[in-house]
Formats: C-alpha cells, sequence, structure tokens
C-alpha cells in the first residue's frame, strides 16, 4: 500500500476510492466543483484545473504532486481517451495552438520514477524516496 496518495485517470477513481477506501485518491468525479482561492490576480483554481495541467503536461506535474501528496501513479497501458480528456484537448489545446502530445508515463520515468506493477491494463508507478 502507497503512503501517499494515488494519482489515477480520471475513470478510475470512483473505483479506487470503493476498492481502497483508506487510500486519499486524485481525482475523482466529485472533484470538478472543488476550488480553492489562491489570489484574487490568479481566481479560483480546482483540482480538475490541476489534472488537466498535469494530463497535457502544461504544468510542472512534479509541483502538482508535491502539493497533493502523491507518491503512487496508476495509469491505463492502453490509454483511451475519456470525455474529460477530449474536453480538455477541446479546451487548452486551442489555447496552447498546438496537438498535445505529453506522455505522463514517459514524464515519470523521465523524473526516475519507478514501475512497481505492469500488466495488460495499466502500470503503476512510484516515486522515489
Amino acid at each position: 500500500m502507497p503512503e501517499g496518495r494515488i494519482f489515477s485517470e480520471y475513470g478510475w477513481g470512483g473505483y479506487l476510492i470503493w476498492k481502497l477506501p483508506e487510500k486519499k485518491v486524485f481525482i475523482d468525479g466529485r472533484m470538478p466543483s472543488w476550488r480553492e482561492d489562491r489570489n484574487a490576480a490568479e481566481g479560483a483554481q480546482g483540482a480538475i484545473d490541476d489534472y488537466a495541467a498535469i494530463v497535457t503536461g502544461r504544468e510542472d506535474n512534479q509541483t502538482h504532486f508535491d502539493k497533493y501528496g502523491i507518491d503512487t501513479v496508476l495509469w491505463s497501458k492502453s490509454h483511451s481517451e475519456t470525455f474529460l480528456e477530449k474536453f480538455v484537448e477541446s479546451v487548452y489545446e486551442p489555447l496552447m495552438h498546438k496537438k498535445n502530445s505529453f506522455d505522463i508515463i514517459q514524464a515519470l520515468e523521465n523524473d526516475g520514477w519507478k514501475k512497481i506493477y505492469e500488466d495488460e491494463v495499466s502500470v503503476i508507478h512510484q516515486r522515489p524516496f
């Protein structure tokens, strides 16, 4: 069992909450409504905004992982785009004027995260301590 929180695909959050109620999970279906006031100049930032920044590579994922205490990432091997990710692409990519080709698993491996599990469906990486 990981010490910190688990970061997973949006669609897996509810399942993880059900199967691992003792663990904090980032992200699940309730989180789009969560807001955090950072300051008046930036406006309110939500968990869903942070999720979009992480999965698109728009912002440094390590900063967000530190913020939320994430030390484990559970991700799909045959990643099919969810409705949320299609929405993220339709909103953020036109603003960035480019197609997002960010690979979160490759980014984790580049940052020294270790693959601790893999099967035909998923891969789990854990942050080195």
